[in-house]
């Protein structure tokens, strides 16, 4: 098999394993499409999978328990200190987990398999993740002169370690002439240039070329200025499809570069002509008008991997002041793809046994929308598919019906209901329109889907983010989450090139704690009229408490606080329950934890704060029914006693460690 013109990197960390990112594939289908060969290479997924690989896991395994063991010889005096260790229980118990898995779950593939299967990396491997990835996401885009310091520290060198191998079989050894990185998030910045520098060491004529989102919003003077002394050949700026076929060309034909728009070069690039390419590639001009996951690029998925289709580029609202998005598409137009394609990607993706998708997209628009659910019913496509909407009245309920009807969930980017918020957010419209839209969502049957809220705009009160959570309060029968996070000012934004119009202070220095979001900067700014950090973080603490009572409500069928208030096992006759399926226990050591329990049950599909302290005889009765369904009646026939079953299955119910066994069991 010849080996391929150009490699596409998708380079690490990024956590959101379960989602594919589509760029190094669709870059991949466009070369291939047009005379040259490609194919994309997912060092983020290897990285990954080769961190939380048994011999990974064995050594922070030891590490773990030797730290919990110094812990529990020091005492455990202060609440801190037994803060600490209730801390190092629930990471240790991840880590515990997450080698049963390998050993359990042989079946599965990869990382990416195993977040579809329900089982959440994320939540598992997290301490992981923060301990050798921490650096890279809490770093700003750096300075052109201070790349290459990061070259040698500690996560730099543990990123070539792990990748070396693939690197050297995938590239190295096949002298692969042109290498694309693509890079949608600046923690991947830094690693990137991290490995173009091993493969210029190996390389000296290989071509390297950077795009994606964080080189678009990144300014054209700081990429002529890094370009100087980095690994790299060219950035590539927005669209890179013609850039890299005109890139192929030059590198392996010997033609001009004069022309080609939105690239950032070398003052002086090495040409090598092959003449056998040439004779492969006459044309000038491409031919290919959209681009797909190719077949043979797809052996790692999972069958219910989202698929991600392109359905527009640009905003058709493109006013939020604080989105730096829109910048990602030079001209800032809306450009929809035509129905056909899309429901022509979409039958080839079904073809192959695939039927989850997500739209790539700023937001739909309500006729669009409306045209893609109706093809879809009319061609008697059975498939699930999500896509962002903006609050928008032309959402009629006609028109989500026909999506409901198609499968279509959403996540709706609403930011706020209070009036002021919005206003100074930019989104054009009030509480009275989302009511209006929400109420259409209802009225259509439209649940399952998302809600986007910002916690902290500038000047938001307390009061007013308490205004909008009471308004999401109404609506838990159409969102089934309510994703919170907080406001990230952005230099890209029109808040962050205009913050006096937003009566904004920019800081001198520092992030003052601002989370970065995989952007490439986070801009620190004085809020006088805002809410300090701690409020947002309880304003966040509420909303998740809000997702937990949803989650639990499905989670009991709506029984929940018949059971939390049952006074006897009559009070709950004929429920069933299950025990969650990830669970991890671990003997507890320290007299400091006696009284709340011997043991410590962690559910791996909660939240990574999740813990529940039980006694010798509540554990005994977990290993009795572990696999069974059973009943308040079931536990009274272990324990004999009915107040200790009850208080068994109120506390395994609350602290999230049996759900309702089946729909059609309820309390009598």
């Amino acid at each position: 098999m010849k080996n391929p013109d150009a490699v596409i990197i998708f380079p690490p960390p990024m956590d959101r394993i379960a989602r594919v990112y589509p760029a190094p594939h669709f870059l991949s289908s466009f070369i291939n499409s047009n005379g040259f060969s490609a194919r994309p290479l997912d060092l983020n997924i290897i990285a990954l999978g080769k961190l939380t690989s048994p011999f990974f896991l064995d050594k922070e395994i030891k590490t773990a328990a030797s730290n919990r063991a110094r812990l529990e010889k020091s005492g455990l005096h202060s609440q801190k200190e037994k803060d600490v260790y209730a801390a190092s229980l629930r990471s240790f118990a991840r880590l515990l987990y997450g080698r049963r898995i390998h050993s359990d779950h042989h079946h599965i593939k990869n990382l990416m398999d195993m977040e579809n299967c329900g089982i959440r990396y994320t939540r598992i491997f997290i301490d992981l993740f923060k301990k050798y990835f921490g650096l890279f996401y809490n770093t700003n885009i750096p300075d052109s002169e201070d790349i290459k310091t990061f070259f040698s520290c500690p996560e730099a060198i543990l990123i070539k370690d792990l990748l070396n191998e693939e690197i050297q079989r995938s590239i190295i050894d096949k002298q692969i002439p042109v290498i694309g990185f693509s890079i949608p998030f600046a923690q991947q910045f830094l690693p990137a240039m991290i490995l173009a520098s091993e493969i210029k060491k190996k390389m000296q004529d290989v071509h390297i070329c950077f795009g994606g989102p964080i080189i678009t919003l990144l300014s054209e003077t700081y990429l002529k200025e890094v370009i100087k002394t980095a690994p790299v050949d060219a950035f590539v700026t927005y669209d890179g499809e013609m850039p890299l076929l005109r890139l192929l060309r030059y590198k392996l034909q010997g033609q001009a570069l004069d022309g080609t728009k939105n690239v950032i070069l070398r003052n002086a690039l090495n040409k090598s002509t092959d003449p056998s390419a040439a004779a492969r590639h006459q044309k000038d001009k491409a031919v290919h008008t959209h681009n797909r996951f190719q077949k043979e690029n797809m052996g790692y998925f999972s069958k219910n991997t989202p698929i991600p289709v392109t359905q527009s580029t640009g905003c058709y609202w493109k006013k939020c002041a604080f989105c730096d998005y829109i910048n990602l598409h030079k001209d800032k137009i809306y450009r929809p793809r035509p129905v056909n394609d899309i429901i022509a990607d979409i039958q080839y993706y079904h073809s192959l046994k695939f039927t989850n998708f997500r739209m790539l997209a700023e937001a739909i628009h309500p006729k669009h929308a409306n045209e893609i659910a109706t093809a879809l019913l009319d061609n008697n496509l059975n498939i699930s598919w999500h896509s962002f909407l903006r609050v928008d009245e032309g959402f009629t309920t006609k028109i989500l019906q026909s999506m409901e009807m198609s499968g279509f969930s959403c996540t709706v980017g609403m930011e706020s209901a209070n009036a002021c918020i919005l206003q100074t957010l930019n989104k054009g419209y009030d509480k009275k329109i989302i009511k209006r839209f929400f109420e259409n969502l209802r009225s259509a049957s439209l649940k399952n889907n998302h809600l986007n809220v910002i916690v902290g705009t500038p000047g938001a009160t307390y009061d007013q983010e308490l205004e909008t959570l009471a308004f999401c309060r109404e609506y838990t029968d159409i969102f089934t989450q309510f994703k919170a996070g907080i406001f990230t000012l952005t230099p890209t934004s029109d808040m962050g090139k205009n913050p006096h119009k937003y009566g904004l202070r920019i800081k001198e220095s520092g992030t003052d704690n601002q989370p970065l979001h995989g952007r490439i900067a986070s801009l620190a700014f004085d809020d006088p009229g805002g809410m300090t950090h701690e409020k947002k973080l309880r304003i966040l603490e509420r909303y998740g408490q809000l997702n937990k009572e949803i989650k639990n409500r499905k989670k009991f069928n709506g029984c929940l606080d018949i059971i939390s208030a049952a006074r006897s096992g009559a009070d709950i006759k004929g429920a069933a329950f299950v025990f969650e399926k990830f669970l991890v226990r671990q003997r507890l050591m320290h007299h400091a934890f006696k009284k709340q329990g011997e043991f410590m049950v962690a559910n791996m599909s909660e939240n990574r704060d999740h813990q529940v302290f039980i006694d010798k005889q509540q554990a005994d009765v977990m290993d009795i029914l572990r696999d069974s369904i059973f009943s308040c009646q079931d536990v009274m026939a272990i324990t004999q006693d009915e107040n200790t079953a009850l208080d068994f299955i109120k506390k395994m119910a609350a602290g999230n460690v049996i759900k309702a066994a089946d729909i059609d069991h309820g309390i009598q």
